[in-house]
């Protein structure tokens, strides 16, 4: 996990990105995981999410699922 928040700290020009910058590379990572049929790693990523960035995560990965 630690890999991964230092490489949602910075961007690479070296600024910091914003928190929806961080949180939609962070989605990326966990679809990627989905897409390529690793749904442990993938769960893995989204378990170490704040609740209020996993909902978030949801969002992003299904927005259909927001008008739930």
């Amino acid at each position: 996990m630690d890999d991964l928040q230092n490489l949602y700290q910075k961007a690479p020009g070296g600024e910091q990105p914003s928190e929806e910058e961080r949180a939609r590379l962070f989605t990326q990572h966990i679809r990627s995981h989905f897409e390529d049929g690793d749904l442990d790693a993938a769960l893995d990523l989204f378990s170490k999410l704040h609740p209020a960035d996993q909902a978030e995560a949801v969002v992003a990965l299904y927005p259909e699922s927001k008008d739930i």
